[in-house]
């Protein structure tokens, strides 16, 4: 069976569909070494594909969810020797992560060497829900909830509204804890309300992606999702996304 080529540069996780087709325009892809740069293009599982003239390694696809520790980048490689997600799990495959976290969150991360299934889970339209749970300095006030209910402005950025749970108040150590559900997924989204609204985060863990608990799994441990969980993970992302 063939596919569209910039499908089969994006499966492979070289790069997104945008991204890969700029390559093919650019003249960055050859196919049974002859440049290609014509994006209607289909090549079958015989070919031999070329981007940057590295050919494609054809290996099969995996999704992995890993309880991310602190101190470890989202991220296949970095140019500082920092630790990244990739490290911790043993496999030879060329993953990468789903998103991302910041260096000092935790929690639930995918895993992947699919382009398709990345880009459907991080894709805008699809609003997947993300759950985590907050431990900040201070009292979270009933004001700053609502006002995070109802969508937070700031002077850089808008947020869409978010769902808030559990909230405790330890007034003696002065610290609140609580869970929040986000919808978008804006670069450091937390951690800026929370600045906006006057509060340092202690900790911040994802324990949750669309349908998908992290559960008990310890922190660095990883485990295979099955056919099944994905299956469930992207038609839960498509339906979403036709909302």
């Amino acid at each position: 069976m063939s596919q569209r080529l910039q499908k089969v540069i994006a499966q492979a996780g070289i790069a997104s569909r945008r991204k890969a087709e700029e390559l093919i325009a650019t003249g960055k892809v050859k196919v049974n070494g002859i440049v290609v740069t014509e994006l209607g293009t289909k090549v079958s599982a015989d070919d031999i594909v070329q981007v940057n003239n590295k050919s494609l390694r054809k290996e099969s696809k995996v999704v992995y969810m890993i309880n991310k520790p602190m101190a470890v980048l989202s991220a296949s490689s970095d140019d500082r020797d920092r630790r990244v997600v990739v490290d911790l799990i043993n496999d030879t495959r060329r993953l990468f992560p789903v998103g991302r976290l910041d260096y000092n969150t935790t929690g639930l991360l995918l895993v992947t060497n699919d382009g398709e299934f990345s880009q459907l889970m991080i894709h805008p339209s699809s609003n997947i829900p993300k759950e985590y749970h907050v431990k900040i300095r201070g009292q979270l006030t009933t004001r700053s909830i609502e006002l995070m209910k109802k969508g937070l402005r700031t002077k850089e950025e808008n947020y869409a509204p978010v769902e808030i749970s559990k909230v405790r108040i330890d007034k003696e150590k002065k610290i609140t804890h609580f869970d929040i559900v986000l919808f978008e997924g804006k670069n450091r989204q937390i951690r800026k309300m929370m600045e906006h609204l006057n509060h340092d985060v202690l900790a911040l863990n994802r324990f949750r992606i669309g349908p998908l608990h992290l559960g008990t799994m310890a922190i660095g441990k990883y485990r295979k999702l099955s056919t099944e969980e994905i299956s469930i993970l992207e038609r839960y992302a498509e339906r979403r996304h036709t909302k």
